[in-house]
């Protein structure tokens, strides 16, 4: 199944996770762990939620990388021995063109878990809409006109809510990536997503990145550059670039004439930098999420089956890669008696096991087991 591309920017200050798709066409409610029944408003926040040095980005795994555990970002607080996830949608305009594919979202990572959150499921996160003492909407921006045009941000809202918009990029979605105190937390959906592209963007809400970042990919992975999108405009502008230039003067020791194309691509291909500089696409490839010596890998080995994985065919710049690997992004490697074969793997349409045992790693059952025939939804 073709998804929508999630791109993760790892950036120390706010991480955030973009999607991008080449075909906006791609793909019940949840009684415990989407709850909407929200009643908890306060007044201590005055300012606007946004940051300006966010960036957008968001991919499947038998493990899960995340940033949880290099403590980049934290999980969902625990409030009632339940971690939650509280949100807003901007405005009324936002829920109504969103609500339906959120419960999606939700139901399929439910549904991956095993239920609703209980001992027996053994997690207790669930999603809590905002409401006033009236179990009224509280929208993140009354005033909400479009991302450039945010308006003031509600005060009737506290700062530990995730902050939800529609994209009005075709085919873009992004979330920053689990809780960060203090930062802005959003998600960005574009209006023609499917279930499963909000579904791994929620994968980003609650701490994971992409697979494709895990230090151990190589392994499993062969890794084309050349073929993403803008290859060679960001070739050429590095190449261009006074900065990259002055930097490649300085290089100790000195860069041979015959190595700087493979000095100048390197920068484009391997760095957070130089891809982030040119909006070149490479920055959703990087190992380690861009970061030397930050842990990312989770508890298990690579995960094809992850719903945070990109496919071979995302960000490619050329459709034939749909006939010909040559011109994929990813191919993924298998070994037979000793020979290596390259075949080409698509997104996933759901959470796998292993992205459900990431959830109740960190956002474990904390109490009493709840009864099967509960319909009790948690405040």
């Amino acid at each position: 199944m073709r998804l929508t591309i999630s791109v993760l920017v790892a950036l120390v200050t706010i991480p955030f996770v973009l999607a991008i798709s080449p075909n906006p066409n791609y793909e019940y409610h949840l009684p415990n762990l989407y709850d909407v029944s929200s009643s908890d408003p306060s007044n201590d926040r005055s300012s606007d939620p946004s940051d300006p040095s966010s960036d957008p980005l968001s991919g499947p795994q038998s493990g899960w990388a995340d940033h949880l555990q290099a403590q980049l970002a934290q999980p969902w607080p625990l409030k009632n021995n339940r971690h939650r996830i509280k949100y807003c949608y901007a405005n009324k305009a936002t829920k109504d063109a969103l609500e339906c594919r959120m419960q999606d979202a939700m139901t399929l990572w439910q549904n991956a878990l095993g239920g609703p959150p209980s001992a027996m499921a053994r997690y207790s996160l669930f999603f809590k809409a905002t409401k006033d003492k009236d179990h009224k909407d509280l929208f993140c921006y009354p005033d909400f006109q479009d991302m450039d045009h945010k308006g003031t941000w509600n005060t009737a809202i506290k700062e530990d809510v995730l902050a939800v918009f529609t994209s009005s990029q075709e085919g873009i979605s992004h979330a920053t990536v689990g809780f960060r105190p203090g930062q802005a937390m959003e998600m960005v959906v574009d209006h023609g997503a499917e279930a499963a592209v909000v579904a791994h963007e929620l994968g980003h809400v609650m701490g994971m990145i992409h697979e494709q970042s895990r230090s151990d990919r190589d392994t499993y992975i062969k890794f084309y550059c050349e073929n993403i999108k803008g290859y060679q405009e960001a070739l050429n502008a590095i190449k261009q670039d006074p900065d990259a230039l002055a930097q490649l003067a300085k290089n100790n020791p000195p860069v041979a004439d015959d190595k700087k194309e493979e000095w100048f691509i390197n920068k484009i291909c391997n760095t957070m930098f130089w891809s982030r500089k040119y909006e070149f696409l490479a920055y959703a490839y990087l190992k380690g999420d861009g970061m030397v010596g930050i842990p990312v890998d989770g508890d298990w080995g690579f995960d094809f089956d992850s719903i945070m994985l990109y496919s071979s065919f995302q960000t490619a710049a050329s459709s034939l890669c749909d006939y010909m690997k040559d011109f994929c992004v990813m191919l993924r490697k298998t070994t037979v008696n000793g020979q290596e074969t390259l075949s080409t793997f698509d997104s996933k349409s759901k959470p796998s096991l292993r992205d459900a045992q990431f959830v109740r790693k960190w956002y474990p059952w904390v109490g009493e087991q709840v009864p099967k025939t509960s319909q009790k939804r948690w405040d």
